[in-house]
Parts: structure tokens; sequence; C-alpha cells
């Protein structure tokens, strides 16, 4: 099959084939993975390419930090020395954050696929390894330096012979190795499977090539990418965000974008966002390409395919050195902190031109990412890797959904599988009444979640836990939008005492039978709360959501406190006392 043009039903087929063979990656990853980094929170992802580094495919389940970076390292990955020799049974990896997603526990594991002695394509997974050395996850880093091993591109197996030079280097640096390497082999036995299943797809359908699929799959995607940009009206809109953290003058951070629309396409131009720091919050270009081309994709084409030709109509510039675009050796493990606000400042600055189609602020942006790390009473250590989750902005037809992994698309770990893996209790998970900002449409709620370093366990009596995390939402909450109220803030606690270090992201320490507790931040509404329906109103203080005084206060609908049966000339009255107030609701910020 050399002819570029595809029988529309064929082309169906066929690309439902590819993605199904990026999803069996997947699988294999989560099947075969030592941790629960992979088995719990599948904190990877996968890509199918063409020879030449078209992404054809993507597994569904992909963290989109990972998936987002990975045409671009394909390309850089095809275009380094390592590769011009490749065979069959060679495996590629690094974790090099300026060419994969940002931070070096992102391991990238390529695999060529051959039929015969013809390269045909690639199979491409990243996952999140638990540990790669350095000071496990500080807040404190500085530097690139002090984040673990930095690894080029290089290859892991020679013609399917393990490279014994490089393994020895990674075993040697990391604190666990068993399941670090454990991950890794699984990475590289899903590639195996994926090559294999490409290889198949071609004998099955007589095709010397995957180009001509990949063009049509790339093509469509691409036109169908560029109709939903030319339903945007032309023109300049600006927006921009104070992120809670100080930089190193002790200046406020902040990011800008202008987004120009021109016909079916768009510029995303960050100029003006602050320098980078010596904080571990620095983003490199491709994390920021990553979460810049999916906030468009949620506003614009939230179901079409995620490929080569989502990225083509969408170009990006984030000046060099900035926070969005930090240049080697910046630090950059909590690079999330302000990454994953992209998707929610660039909702913001098209909120009046699509209000339709974008969401309120959400207090899951960032998700609250972190590490709890001790010793047991026998001295062998535990390393926990977790999220606490807060609630999604409100949208314009439904209420945000409660904690969730937004924009990250990774799952949590359930509590007994904390309890299984570590000398650690959860004592509480919950939803926190009151924490989504009223509207229309009410923002999601946060949660809260209590772990316990349980005395009475395997946890070494001497030995403290440390924690590490770099919250967000603790001082500026999510916004709401067109009336919405802004969701509540965040809450770190210790023992009950909430933290009041200066900077967000800080190393804390628990002794046996202390507490720890996150009580992360809700989402933002949407629209004036009086224009809410006065039954959903009922549910959420049913369902302990909301409290009868906020449904007075907030939503102007009077209930009994014990039967919850509505005042109906009551809830008129303060409805109406005030109009004024629901005639005032603000539009969205970004304005054309």
């Amino acid at each position: 099959m050399n002819d570029a043009e595809f029988d529309p039903i064929l082309l169906e087929v066929l690309w439902s084939r590819m993605i199904s063979i990026a999803d069996e990656v997947g699988t294999s990853i989560a099947r075969t993975g030592f941790s629960t980094v992979l088995r719990e929170n599948h904190d990877y992802s996968c890509g199918v390419f063409d020879h030449t580094g078209t992404m054809m495919a993507q597994s569904s389940q992909s963290a989109t930090g990972h998936i987002g970076a990975m045409p671009y390292l394909a390309r850089e990955l095809l275009a380094h020395p390592v590769t011009k020799s490749m065979k069959p049974g060679d495996v590629f990896v690094t974790n090099d954050p300026w060419i994969g997603c940002g931070h070096n526990n992102d391991m990238y594991i390529g695999a060529p696929a051959f039929r015969g002695d013809q390269l045909v394509g690639l199979v491409i997974t990243s996952a999140h390894q638990m540990d790669i050395g350095g000071r496990l996850a500080s807040p404190h880093s500085r530097q690139v330096y002090e984040e673990g091993i930095l690894l080029p591109p290089v290859k892991l197996y020679r013609a399917g012979v393990p490279n014994d030079d490089v393994i020895d280097i990674m075993r040697l640096n990391v604190r666990f190795s068993d399941k670090v390497l454990g991950d890794i082999r699984a990475q590289v036995a899903a590639t195996a499977v994926g090559c294999a299943r490409l290889v198949r797809v071609m004998g099955e359908y007589g095709m010397d090539s995957f180009v001509p699929l990949a063009n049509a799959i790339v093509e469509r995607t691409e036109r169908q990418m560029r109709a939903a940009i030319g339903q945007l009206r032309p023109g300049i809109y600006h927006g921009s965000a104070e992120l809670e953290e100080k930089g190193d003058d002790g200046s406020p951070l902040v990011a800008k974008v202008a987004v120009e629309v021109k016909s079916d396409r768009v510029l995303v131009d960050f100029t003006g966002t602050s320098p980078q720091v010596e904080k571990p919050i620095n983003c490199v270009l491709n994390y920021t390409r990553a979460y810049t081309v999916l906030g468009f994709k949620l506003a614009l084409a939230p179901f079409l395919p995620n490929n080569d030709g989502s990225y083509r109509p969408i170009e990006i510039v984030a000046p060099k050195g900035s926070l969005l675009n930090a240049e080697f050796p910046a630090a950059c493990h909590w690079r999330h902190f302000v990454g994953l606000r992209l998707p929610d400042l660039l909702f913001r600055t098209l909120g009046d031109a699509i209000p339709e189609a974008v969401l309120a602020g959400s207090g899951a942006c960032p998700v609250w990412l972190f590490t709890m790390a001790g010793y047991r009473r026998d001295m062998s250590p535990f390393l926990l890797n977790a999220h606490a989750m807060g609630g999604l902005g409100a949208r314009p037809d439904k209420d945000g959904i409660s904690t969730v992994t937004f924009p990250p698309n990774v799952r949590d770990i359930p509590a007994e599988v904390i309890e299984t893996e570590t000398p650690l209790l959860v004592e509480c998970r919950e939803y926190r009444p009151n924490s989504g900002g009223a509207g229309k449409t009410r923002g999601g709620l946060g949660e809260r979640l209590t772990i316990r370093a349980r005395a009475e366990g395997d946890l070494h009596p001497q030995k403290d836990v440390v924690i590490s995390v770099f919250p967000g939402r603790l001082r500026k909450p999510a916004q709401g939008l067109f009336g919405g109220h802004d969701g509540g803030l965040g809450t770190v606690m210790v023992n009950g005492v909430a933290s009041t270090h200066d900077r967000l992201g800080n190393e804390s320490v628990l002794a046996p039978g202390d507490e720890l507790t996150y009580r992360t931040p809700g989402g933002g509404g949407y629209g004036h709360p009086f224009h809410r329906d006065v039954d959903d109103v009922v549910t959420d203080v049913r369902r302990g959501y909301v409290g009868v005084d906020e449904a007075r206060e907030v939503y102007g609908v009077a209930l009994d406190p014990e039967t919850y049966v509505v005042d109906v000339e009551a809830t008129a009255l303060l409805r109406a006392d005030r109009a004024d107030d629901v005639d005032a609701a603000q539009p969205a910020v970004g304005t054309p």
C-alpha cells in the first residue's frame, strides 16, 4: 500500500489499530511495572510513530505532560548521533529534561520497529521513576544537578543485549534500584510489544510503509484542529497570572500570554513572563508546549485524537531564560507548579471569545504532588509518591469535578495500597464542604487528606518521615468566571497546625505519631450563584457539599435546617433583593 489516499473505512480501521497498539503498550507497563507510580498512578505515556518520527497515536491513558512532549522528543532522538546506526533489538533511553518533558524522573525509552532489515516505525514510552537519585524531590534544589542522575540519549540495549555499563550507572545512583530498574525493564518490554504489533499490522494489510498512513492521520487531525481554531474571532487576546511563589529577588512571579488568532492558526507568545529562578519550578520549552497545546485542545477540540496534527496549527514562543523556557542547568523537578497553570491561564484569556468552552479556575491546577520518605524498623527505606487533588473549575453547563488530577491525567494511590507499601496510615480522605466556588455551576470540591506516621506500626521509632511538597492555591484562589465565586484556598497542616512557611515549597518532618493533613483548594464557580437551580442547591446541601447557611447567604436559597425543605417565598425575596449583584457580575479577564 503506497497510495497516500485511504478509503475512509480503511483509514478508520488502521487508525484504531494504531491507538489499540499504543493502549496495549500502556497496559503492558501498568501490568509489569514494579512501583506504585506505574501500577497505581499510571504516570506514563506511550506513542506510536512512523520511521520519520511522526506520531500516529498515543495511549488512551497518557500523562499529558509526557505525551505532549513526545512529538518533539521523537524528532530530537532521531536527529541524535546515537540513533544513526539503529539495528533490530536496539533500545534507547534518556531523561534529559530539555529533550523530554522537563524533569529528571521522567525516563523516555524508545525502540525501532524493523521489518526484516527495514526500519518501519518507532515505539516510545515515558514513565515517572519513583527515584532518580539526587536530593529526593527536594523543593530547595537550585540547579538540575541536585535533582538526580542525567542521561543523554544512549543505547540501553544493543541488538537485544543489555548495556550493562548504563544499567550499572543507574543502579548505583538511585535508592530503590530494584523497583526503578524493574520499571525500566517494564518500559523496555512494552516497547517490544508495540514494535511487534506494528510489524504484524504491516503484514496483515500489505503495507510497505507507515508514512502514507501517518500523513493521512495527521492531515485529517490538523484539518479538524484548524477548523476548530477558525471558530475563534481573529484578534490578539491578552492574559496573565501572578503566581504564589516569589522570584530570586523577592518580586512576584508572573506568567503572561498574548494569543494571536490568525484565521485557522494561533500564535501563543509568553513574552513578559518572569525570568527563570533558582528554585525547582522552572519549565523547559517542551513542557510549556505540552500544556499550551493541551489547553487549546480541551477548549476547542477535546475529543480529537492526539497526534502530530494537533500541534501544527499552534506556534509557541517563550523567551529563553524565562520560567517557561528555562535554560540549563535550571532546577525543574517541581515544574508542574508553573506549567499546570497554563491551561487555566489560556481558559481565562480566551473566556470572552469562547465562554461556552472554557472552565472557571481550577483548584486542581496545580495538583499537589508530594513524597513521603522514611525507614522501617529494620532500617529498610520506603518512599511514597502520591497526589492530593483539588477541585476542577466549574464548566459552562456542569459543575466542576471534585478531587481530580487535572490536567496531568493520572490516578492516585488507594489508601489500602499506601498502607500496604508503607508504614503510614490514611486516617481520612473526604470532600471539603463549601470549598467549591459558588456559581450557576459550582466549582469542584477539594479534599481533606490526613496521613499518620504510625508509632505503633513498622515505622522506625527514632527516624522522622520527610515530606516534600510544592502546593498551590494557598494564597491565591482559583478564580470564578462571569460572576462565579472563587474556590476555597488550600492549607497544609501538621498535627492540626497550619504551615507558616514563607515559601510554598518546603520539606517538613513527621515524628512517629504525627499527622499530616492536606486541605486542597476548590475550583471556581461559573456564572452568578443566584442563577443556580434551586433543586441543585438543595441536592448539594443534602450531600454535604454546601452548608445551609451558605445556601442562604451565597445562593439565595432559604432552607429548613432540619428537613431541607425550600422556603419558596423567602428564596424569592432573597434573590430579588440582590438582583443588582447578579447584573453586575464580571466577565472573564481575557480581552482581544
